[in-house]
């Protein structure tokens, strides 16, 4: 039996978020509706109604400031400069606040109309993302979601979700329990070890935190999202943003290639001291970082080059048509 269960009627997701007047109003005045925008959107108004929100109960249960590096001092963005996670930040805080500005007449007029008590101000907002960032869950991340694909079905297709009670697990690298979505859209929580086993988390003394695993998560996503790192985080590794080098043309098959092979400019390069074995570049990495490196600034590199295709994501080297992926890891 789980050790917690939670009704589908208590998970928030887009689609519950949707049903709000304001919310759908908000949204009107934004290009980007992401599941993340649509709840950040709710927890800022239903915590704005305060006593009157259905849902205060749970408002009341979250943290009234955030920890993520949205939130970071002065002192800690200046230390961060010229890095990944600096530029995610500021980029971040960009975007909120454009959205902001095009949705807060909106919340201006919803205030004043409905006499709310709580600010419904750019800082609010900055610290409803937060509690996005840092509390929902995929639901596609559960335990069982590669046997059970319809999972999200119970949620009109939301992925996104923030689980009351469930949010209130911390994390560990070495979990007592799991959760898993049930076929009625319920969040449910169960022991890793049987509760009825000799070691079970119901029968040790002295008690011990019920913990899940929140993912393998490199350090960079760790302090973006939560404001903190594991003590020993195997999983660690360096976002590394490859710029794409070539004239203007083959910059433009490069990213076909990109869009086809679904790649990014972004690799992740991992720490060679991990201990879990994982050191090396994965093979998607590696076709980015190939494209990336591949040049035609010099006369040797042009006449090695032959002609670019800007019909077809290929070009051709002495003759031999690099049009797949594997041809391209053998470019020298």
């Amino acid at each position: 039996s789980p050790l917690v269960y939670v009704p589908a009627s208590l998970i928030i997701t887009a689609a519950v978020s949707r049903q709000s007047e304001v919310v759908r109003a908000c949204l009107s005045c934004v290009d980007e509706t992401s599941e993340a925008l649509q709840l950040a959107l709710f927890v800022l108004t239903e915590r704005a109604d305060g006593a009157a929100s259905t849902w205060h109960w749970y408002l009341e249960s979250l943290p009234t400031s955030g920890t993520g590096a949205l939130f970071f001092d002065d002192a800690a963005l200046e230390a961060l400069s010229g890095t990944p996670l600096r530029m995610a930040v500021d980029a971040k805080q960009r975007q909120l606040r454009a959205q902001f500005d095009a949705f807060s007449g909106v919340l201006d007029e919803w205030k004043a109309a409905n006499g709310t008590p709580g600010p419904v101000d750019y800082e609010a907002y900055r610290w409803a993302t937060f509690i996005v960032l840092s509390r929902s869950i995929s639901l596609q991340s559960c335990h069982d979601f590669a046997e059970n694909k319809d999972l999200l079905a119970a949620h009109s297709g939301c992925d996104r979700a923030l689980v009351p009670l469930l949010d209130m697990l911390n994390h560990s690298s070495d979990p007592l329990a799991h959760w898993t979505v049930g076929a009625d859209g319920a969040v449910s929580v169960f022991a890793n070890v049987p509760t009825d086993s000799e070691n079970s988390v119901m029968t040790r003394s002295p008690a011990v935190e019920l913990c899940f695993s929140y993912g393998d998560k490199p350090n960079t996503e760790w302090l973006y999202e939560y404001g903190f790192v594991p003590e020993r985080n195997e999983h660690d590794s360096w976002p590394y943003f490859s710029p794409l080098s070539g004239s203007p043309p083959f910059v433009a098959v490069k990213r076909m290639w990109m869009v086809e092979l679904g790649l990014t400019p972004r690799v992740m390069l991992s720490d060679p001291g991990a201990s879990n074995g994982s050191y090396g570049i994965p093979r998607p990495d590696m076709l980015s970082l190939c494209l990336a490196a591949l040049d035609d600034t010099s006369d040797a590199f042009l006449r090695q080059i032959g002609i670019i295709s800007l019909v077809h994501p290929c070009f051709m080297i002495d003759g031999l048509l690099v049009d797949d992926d594997d041809k391209l890891l053998q470019v020298p």
